[in-house]
């Protein structure tokens, strides 16, 4: 006798008859598997995950009042130190940036082109722009330069005419950028979204059922690094406190850095050594003119003394005149060829300099990623074919994998499809056996059709 079946017959009956109590009810039970509205994540791996879709990471771009282009990502930037010349120092943390794609652009009626990243992979960045290499903290590549700076500087380098921006490191503001998803994504068991930097590396997978329709992004940046943060949200606020925090909705992902080496001569020339020794140089001629020409007058003297004393007389006194004529020739001859060899001295210890090995300072990877376009990107994966068919005829015929305990398992039983419930709890008219027996069937599992 099938009692599952005899009892929805008589519970039909029981409600066609306007009875007040139903014939036997379904109580507590542990649904196992169940309505996609009761679902966890399904343990069962596909045999592969196919790229379907991806959007790129653009953040903010840069707009200079005084200029007519707008600058736009990928952006290199770097953190370096400044001494404002003073005694005793001041020194502060800078940060520049400039695009990465090579540009030339109008400010102020002028025309100025940007040191770019392959001039930084080549060792033109320090000398292209005028800044000591030992100065240098870190060089980044990021999608965005972080949202508005109190105080932005232009600079070009006269000597090279390349130019960057930069400001203070304590100016820049951390109000996130908001990037709109043209509709909003999530993972479930069907497709499932990454986070994948230009080097291929996936540093997050967002996380199951977590609906997203923005991503909030800003830089930070530090001494020991610099980072891209991705906040994913469904708030329209760009204020943290309104975020969903505590989700796994936050992704920090190291900016890739770019090499920088330790020109010898551009450390000499830019940290001020070059023209302290030259000026030590001259001093030290003009210090030695003054010297001799005084020396020359007290020996003179003394001299024209010692022989007027001796033999006083006008020949005595002439020829100390001599002696004084004679001696400040000698030393503005020996003063001008002494500034004529110390620059030759200083030619060969620029040569010297020069000639030095270079020393990589930061080291880094390669730019095939750039020249390949490869950049920030979140990715759509999805089940292979024959995979995903089977999910969807194991969920439709089984039912979601669920873990949900209730104390009315009739209004779940009474949605239908695939359905097991463990430990249910059967009542009301039915004999003893007829309760165990549907509490094995829901056991095992079942699937029911709702006919209406």
């Amino acid at each position: 006798m099938d009692y599952y079946l005899t009892g929805e017959y008589w519970n039909f009956e029981w409600k066609r008859q306007n009875q007040p109590d139903r014939f036997y009810t379904l109580g507590a039970g542990r649904i196992k598997r169940g309505p996609s509205s009761l679902a966890r994540p399904d343990p069962s791996a596909p045999r592969k995950w196919i790229y379907s879709d991806s959007v790129e990471i653009e953040g903010k771009s840069f707009k200079d009042p005084q200029a007519t282009e707008t600058l736009t990502g990928p952006f290199v930037i770097f953190l370096y130190t400044h001494s404002d010349g003073a005694t005793p120092p001041t020194t502060t943390f800078r940060v520049g940036f400039f695009p990465a794609e090579k540009m030339s652009y109008h400010r102020g009626g002028n025309t100025y082109e940007f040191v770019n990243l392959r001039d930084a992979y080549s060792g033109f960045f320090e000398e292209g722009l005028n800044i000591a290499s030992s100065s240098i903290v870190g060089v980044w590549v990021a999608p965005m330069i972080g949202d508005i700076y109190a105080d932005m500087y232009h600079f070009e380098n006269p000597t090279t005419g390349k130019c960057y921006y930069w400001a203070e490191a304590g100016d820049m503001s951390y109000a996130p950028f908001k990037m709109t998803f043209t509709a909003p994504i999530k993972t479930d068991d069907s497709k499932k979204y990454i986070i994948e930097d230009p080097l291929g590396t996936v540093y997050a997978t967002l996380p199951w059922e977590v609906e997203s329709a923005y991503v909030y992004m800003s830089i930070d940046i530090g001494t020991n690094g610099a980072w891209l943060d991705l906040f994913f949200s469904n708030s329209s606020s760009s204020s943290f406190s309104t975020w969903e925090a505590g989700e796994g909705r936050e992704v920090k992902i190291p900016l890739p850095a770019v090499p920088v080496n330790d020109n010898a001569y551009g450390e000499y020339a830019l940290t001020g050594q070059r023209e302290y020794d030259i000026s030590m140089a001259r001093m030290q001629q003009e210090q030695n003119a003054v010297n001799g020409i005084a020396g020359v007058g007290t020996s003179a003297i003394g001299g024209a003394i010692a022989g007027s004393m001796v033999a006083p007389g006008p020949g005595t006194v002439a020829g100390a005149v001599a002696g004084i004529a004679t001696g400040v020739i000698s030393t503005a001859t020996n003063y001008f060829s002494a500034g004529h060899y110390d620059a030759k001295a200083q030619e060969q210890t620029d040569k010297l300099t020069a000639n030095q090995t270079s020393n990589v300072i930061i080291n880094a990877g390669g730019l095939s990623w750039f020249n390949q376009g490869r950049r920030w990107r979140i990715i759509e994966l999805v089940r292979d074919t024959e995979s995903a068919a089977e999910l969807s005829a194991e969920q439709s015929e089984l039912g979601y994998v669920t873990d949900s305990y209730t104390t009315d398992c009739a209004s779940v039983a009474a949605t239908g499809g695939g359905l097991r419930i463990e430990g249910l709890e059967v009542k009301g008219g039915l004999p003893p056996e007829g309760r165990a027996y549907i509490a094995a069937l829901f056991a095992r599992g079942v699937h029911l059709d709702i006919l209406t």
